[in-house]
């Protein structure tokens, strides 16, 4: 799982990054001073959730859960506890006082590892739908949205017709999770939508504003896929 942290004290980073490589299935993927940095890049990153401090200048933690419109997994720190009833209203993952131990800052992982593996797209997956997870919230797709999907180093990038999303994903196993009868994989990155096709070219496919390349090595086999539609 991949977390970002919000907190404008350099030494709190230090600590914690060294505290998130001593536990396992858990990795920090940014560091913000404070919520202005974040909200800037925000779409940027495809995370799990936040690891949020509350007094901060300019924008504080509050201020920031008060801002999302859409619901965000956010584990809060502060070194007041006088915090905790007001964030809980926001339905955080947690609260955890400063400065924290690494005992109770590894139950708490442990805790929202179990959390949200429970809402992971292999569990939540349905007829004609696919869940997926990008900046820390859940979505869910129908398999007529999906226009196509393209590899993007560690991450795959799921197109619709008018959206993109950022996914912490494989090509391979998202590919096991998509209907074999529309879904086309015609490059070893590229994954399409055979109902969203515009133009078939020798080597080109368009797909709404997209053009996508054909693997010369998958031109036969997708011949044959579409000729059986």
């Amino acid at each position: 799982m991949n977390c970002v942290i919000i907190d404008d004290d350099p030494i709190q980073h230090t600590i914690l990054s060294q505290y998130i490589e001593e536990i396992e299935d858990i990795e920090c993927i940014g560091f913000f001073k404070n919520p202005i940095e974040f909200l800037k890049v925000q779409n940027k990153h495809s995370f799990d959730f936040i690891i949020l401090d509350v007094e901060m200048p300019k924008m504080s933690g509050v201020d920031l859960l008060e801002s999302f419109t859409s619901p965000i997994n956010v584990l809060v720190m502060s070194s007041k506890s006088q915090y905790a009833i007001e964030v809980i209203n926001h339905n955080v993952l947690g609260y955890l006082l400063k400065p924290v131990k690494f005992v109770d800052f590894m139950k708490m992982m442990n805790k929202i590892k179990s959390k949200l593996s429970i809402l992971t797209p292999h569990h939540l997956e349905e007829n004609n739908t696919l869940f997926i997870k990008s900046n820390g919230m859940l979505h869910k797709l129908n398999y007529s949205e999906i226009t196509h999907i393209e590899a993007a180093v560690d991450y795959i990038e799921v197109f619709t017709l008018d959206k993109k999303y950022l996914v912490h994903s494989s090509m391979n196993k998202t590919e096991e999770k998509l209907p074999s009868d529309i879904f086309f994989r015609i490059h070893r990155s590229t994954i399409i939508n055979v109902n969203h096709i515009q133009r078939i070219d020798k080597e080109f496919i368009e797909i709404g504003e997209h053009t996508v390349k054909i693997a010369p090595s998958r031109k036969d086999s997708f011949k044959t896929f579409i000729n059986s539609l």
